[in-house]
């Protein structure tokens, strides 16, 4: 195995500027090469966001003077985008990739979902307290917003690896009528979203950034990365991302 090395940051220490600065000072082994423009580029190094990546980036050129060199290989974790250029460019899943449906595109489609629900599930037929304010939608606006409600929790449980599927088996029939509303609410997800999404051939944006870090993970454990490899600023809360970091 790999040697290990453990860096801190204080929480108020400027935390790009730190980490640059350790990198250029061999405190994560000999990263930095005055002698090899080339010798960053052999490092793999993961970032939270690509905010982050960015400002790295700026902030590593601004140490060494703005003297000519490679950049390390930046991967930011959460953001779908910007990881689906670095690992495709590494050959991560360059086979049977299932592209990541366009949000506003699923949010339209949430939209309509939720629309044709609400045009069946009317106040009446479910017999609620008349004092109750209104929980299905009314208007294709109110129907839009909980379009947005629902795919947030899309992404949600699939960050968290929770099967979209289980909303479809959520048994309500025991409590109150407000509950039952509730579940059939999220049984479009259950029942409709998957089936829409295997037509168009596409996945969520969560499920995606899941497999490309997935994919990299496979990567990292096959041993084709030789150089050092240095996750900075990302606490594994994701399962995902926190697989990686495990390898």
């Amino acid at each position: 195995m790999a040697e290990l090395n453990l860096f801190t940051i204080p929480a108020g220490a400027p935390f790009l500027e730190v980490l640059a600065q350790a990198m250029l000072e061999g405190r994560f082994g000999r990263v930095h090469d005055p002698e090899d423009p080339a010798a960053l580029a052999r490092v793999t190094l993961y970032l939270p966001t690509r905010r982050a990546a960015r400002a790295f980036a700026a902030c590593l050129s601004d140490k060494l003077g703005g003297a000519p060199l490679l950049l390390p290989r930046i991967l930011p974790l959460g953001d779908v985008d910007e990881a689906e250029t670095a690992l495709i460019g590494a050959g991560a899943l360059a086979e049977d990739r299932i592209a990541p449906i366009d949000p506003l595109a699923r949010r339209m489609i949430l939209t309509r979902l939720v629309d044709a629900w609400g045009r069946s599930a009317n106040r009446s037929h479910l017999r609620l307290d008349p004092s109750e304010p209104s929980l299905v939608p009314a208007t294709l606006a109110e129907a839009y917003g909980l379009a947005g409600d629902l795919a947030a929790l899309l992404d949600q449980m699939q960050t968290e690896d929770v099967a979209v599927e289980r909303l479809g088996r959520l048994d309500a029939a025991r409590f109150d009528k407000i509950w039952q509303l509730n579940a059939e609410f999220l049984s479009i997800l259950g029942g409709a979203w998957p089936t829409i999404l295997s037509e168009r051939g596409a996945c969520d944006p969560a499920t995606f950034r899941n497999r490309m870090l997935a994919a990299e993970r496979d990567r990292l454990l096959s041993g084709a990365v030789t150089g050092p490899i240095i996750a900075a600023g990302s606490t594994g809360t994701v399962p995902a991302t926190a697989r990686l970091l495990a390898a």
